[in-house]
């Protein structure tokens, strides 16, 4: 049950901080949703982006305590944080830091429990459909 209550607190948090983001890159605040990010791992994970992005994935899954199941929901706010990095990186016309974020955000995909399939499932689309968006702009 308080699992349960946690998870849920934590996904209600990534929600609010996701609608804010999602808001200011709508706006074409690029900076100021790269920020709002950084302080959703901060406050969400406990981590600054720059151990996220220069840290391999098993260093920062041991930092953030990986125990299972209920770990696999950060290692996908980490994931998910990623990809909207690479989408605000693709809107400020940087494809090589976007497609870095894009790869590590597969990597966090990939240790994710099979459980939750469906999910990983769409997200590692979005990812492959970035990589083509990548491909084909041009700076």
């Amino acid at each position: 049950m308080i699992r349960d209550d946690y998870i849920m607190r934590l996904i209600e948090m990534f929600t609010k901080s996701m609608r804010k983001i999602l808001m200011m890159e709508r706006e074409g605040k690029v900076e100021e949703a790269l920020e709002a990010i950084g302080e959703t791992y901060r406050n969400l994970l406990g981590l600054s982006p720059d151990i996220v992005h220069f840290l391999a994935v098993e260093d920062i899954k041991n930092l953030i305590g990986y125990t299972g199941i209920m770990n696999d929901h950060k290692i996908q706010i980490i994931a998910e944080l990623l990809i909207k990095e690479g989408d605000l990186m693709l809107q400020a016309r940087n494809k090589k830091v976007a497609k870095q974020r894009y790869l590590k955000a597969l990597e966090f995909l990939s240790r994710i429990s099979k459980e939750r399939d469906n999910s990983i499932k769409n997200l590692k689309l979005q990812i492959e459909k970035k990589f083509k968006e990548i491909d084909t702009c041009q700076n």
